[in-house]
């Protein structure tokens, strides 16, 4: 407990622990993308967020430990697909859940790049939080090891 206060009093940040799964929320507006990241964070995932598709790319070039993309195409599913094309060109195993309006044009790109999931908009962020979970389980924490 004292070591957590004197980091937090020092400015001194923790990395996240390693064996956390971390995903990059790609949303294109500001007030959906906080209350995702939240619940996500909240399930047991770290996350990061970007609010531009070239922010997205270079996040995933820097950050190759990245193992989940949430996309959001609601508000522009026009640039969504060739976002995603862009993707599966540098990281083609990447899995994506992709939130969607209904789009039928964007649902039959998301099939054709390989997307594992996509949810017709709007949607919560619990709804989210469910839909990642299935696709990328949080591990247990062994409260005795925890520590």
């Amino acid at each position: 407990m004292r070591r957590a206060h004197a980091e937090a009093k020092s400015g001194i940040q923790r990395s996240p622990r390693p064996d956390l799964p971390r995903v990059l929320v790609a949303e294109g507006t500001t007030t959906a993308s906080p209350s995702v990241a939240q619940t996500l964070r909240a399930v047991g995932y770290v996350v990061s967020t970007t609010l531009t598709g070239t922010d997205a790319l270079r996040d995933l070039r820097r950050q190759s430990a990245i193992e989940l993309l949430v996309v959001d195409a609601s508000e522009d599913p026009r640039s969504a697909g060739m976002f995603i094309e862009a993707v599966r060109s540098d990281h083609w195993a990447l899995p994506i859940l992709l939130i969607a309006g209904a789009d039928r044009e964007l649902r039959a790109e998301a099939e054709r790049l390989g997307v594992e999931a996509v949810l017709e908009g709007p949607v919560t962020a619990l709804d989210v939080g469910r839909a990642v979970t299935k696709i990328l389980p949080v591990p247990e924490v062994d409260l005795a090891l925890a520590g």
